[in-house]
């Protein structure tokens, strides 16, 4: 699931995203990788802690091994683009 904080928002605001993830299997799952679209236009404010692949619009996050039960978080914020217009929905997906 992915939760913005923030609504509404303007033109070069910045936004702040909620991923949360899990495994309610009963094995582990290895080499997970947890992917975050952007909105179109739509930039990364800090790159340190994701891979952001800019001919996808998406962001990236190498979980490795994710054990049975196991569930966790990840945080992103974007940069509103500079031409979105009032009303305009910015759409995203996980």
């Amino acid at each position: 699931a992915m939760h913005p904080e923030g609504d509404p928002v303007d033109a070069d605001d910045q936004v702040t995203y909620t991923l949360t993830f899990g495994n309610p299997g009963t094995q582990a799952r290895s080499d997970v990788v947890l992917r975050a679209r952007l909105p179109h236009g739509a930039t990364p404010v800090d790159t340190s802690e994701v891979v952001f692949l800019p001919e996808s619009e998406t962001i990236e996050w190498d979980l490795g091994t994710v054990e049975p039960g196991e569930s966790g978080q990840r945080q992103f914020t974007i940069l509103v683009p500079g031409g979105v217009g009032n009303g305009e929905l910015l759409i995203n997906d996980a």
